[in-house]
């Protein structure tokens, strides 16, 4: 690369919006409810429930590695459900709603 013969840098952005799916209008805005600083280690560490929850979401993710990668599983696939169901699960299989807002260069 020479002096006269520089590569050009450019860098193009594009700013989007996405619509919430779920809607977070019920949620406070206010400042946190709590100091970290007099928060106690303790209550930071996972409870038994959490680690219960932890080793059901596990179970759960290896039998769909199991159903799908070994052949002797694959007869439960039509019967074990291949997704995580929560709250939002209805909400979150829709396709977002994006919009381009502009490019910038």
């Amino acid at each position: 690369m020479t002096e006269t013969h520089q590569n050009m840098s450019k860098h193009y952005v594009q700013i989007m919006a996405v619509k919430d799916r779920v809607n977070c209008e019920h949620l406070p805005d206010e400042n946190p409810v709590g100091d970290l600083n007099q928060v106690e280690n303790q209550q930071l560490m996972p409870s038994a429930e959490d680690n219960n929850d932890l080793r059901e979401d596990m179970i759960h993710i290896l039998s769909l590695t199991l159903i799908q990668h070994l052949q002797a599983f694959s007869i439960f696939k039509d019967v074990y459900p291949d997704y995580f169901q929560h709250p939002y699960s209805d909400i979150m299989d829709k396709k977002s709603v994006v919009m381009i807002l502009f490019l910038l260069i």
